[in-house]
């Protein structure tokens, strides 16, 4: 019956199926027990494709990130051997990289946006209370308020604070 469902017509035609079964069957992975050795498991995690050493990964900034944002690579290094014994392929380990690098790229954008944001906001407020920022008015608080940061000594912690920069170079 099994024969004639399958449309075999001689011994040749079965023996054909039997040799690409056992061919299929060489190629197949089996998931190992939850007992299975550590030898076992690495020969199952370098069938699917798991590179033979931690340092067999490679991990790049991928597109679109800005050129400006801090990378770690250092860090991103410190993922190699933990993807190698989770078991990851390199295509795995480089798409979780990605993903969270992908992820610090838009904190890292979103962040510079506040920033400029908060700056914008702060320069009309001072504009509405001293005038335009190019007027005298405004020179003046500006140079007074340097004085005044000068004068108490905070100027370390403003910077620290992230509200000073040395680009103004005073």
């Amino acid at each position: 019956e099994w024969v004639g469902k399958k449309g075999y017509k001689s011994v040749a035609d079965i023996a054909r199926a039997a040799l690409s079964a056992e061919s299929l069957i060489g190629k197949s992975v089996q998931l190992p027990d939850a007992n299975a050795k550590p030898e076992e498991l690495d020969k199952f995690y370098g069938r699917l494709g798991r590179p033979e050493k931690a340092d067999g990964y490679e991990f790049k900034l991928p597109e679109g990130v800005p050129q400006d944002m801090p990378y770690d690579g250092a860090f991103a290094n410190s993922f190699k051997p933990v993807a190698h014994a989770a078991g990851l392929t390199a295509k795995q380990a480089a798409a979780a990289h990605d993903f969270y690098v992908g992820k610090a790229a838009e904190f890292f954008k979103a962040q510079g946006e506040a920033v400029a944001k908060r700056a914008t906001d702060a320069t009309e407020a001072l504009e509405k209370a001293w005038g335009k920022s190019d007027s005298d008015a405004f020179k003046t608080g500006v140079e007074t308020v340097l004085r005044a940061v000068k004068g108490l000594d905070i100027e370390s912690d403003l910077k620290a604070a992230g509200l000073r920069g040395d680009h103004e170079g005073k």
